[in-house]
């Protein structure tokens, strides 16, 4: 069994031969130009994981996610950035995506993630709510890039467990200190 694999992007030679890499690697690939593309994709089949573009439209890309994640949760979303873009990619983690490439990238590096996000994604359908060693180590490069940009509160929010993993009875509360 392969992973369902939705790629939104807007330029269609892009879409058509990461499409058919995809395909070539026994991956169902779905694909979607804009919003209405999607919005068709995802109410006809269960997707596993979602390639988005936010290096051309940050702000409608970042609704795309939001709207993935609240029609399909359990799906994994990569997102496709540039040098240019890493600030929509940092939103995009910051809102649930499950990791980032650059493009230009390597396709087996693009393959691998794709793998990583879809075993995730079974493992949280089994009920299983641990991060996987690539996911903690992502976190923490994503937490040191932010910590060298002076950004230590959104720093911080990678380093901090996930709501998923632990219970609200077991975080630890934060309090004020007295004076």
């Amino acid at each position: 069994m392969n992973p369902n694999v939705l790629v939104i992007n807007q330029d269609m030679s892009f879409l058509a031969i990461l499409a058919d890499t995809l395909k070539r690697c026994q991956m169902a690939v779905f694909i979607a130009e804009d919003e209405g593309g999607v919005e068709t994709v995802l109410a006809g089949q269960p997707v596993d994981v979602v390639l988005l573009d936010v290096r051309h439209e940050g702000p409608s890309a970042m609704q795309t996610l939001t709207e993935i994640k609240r029609t399909q949760p359990e799906a994994e979303i990569i997102l496709l950035s540039n040098a240019a873009s890493i600030s929509w990619s940092m939103e995009g983690m910051r809102h649930g995506a499950f990791d980032d490439i650059t493009v230009p990238f390597d396709v087996d590096t693009l393959i691998k993630k794709i793998r990583v996000a879809w075993k995730q994604k079974s493992a949280k359908a089994k009920g299983k709510k641990k991060r996987s060693i690539s996911q903690i180590f992502s976190d923490v490069m994503m937490a040191a890039t932010f910590a060298q940009a002076g950004e230590f509160d959104s720093a911080t929010e990678f380093l901090e467990p996930r709501r998923d993993e632990t219970s609200s009875k077991n975080s630890p509360s934060k309090e004020t200190p007295h004076e």
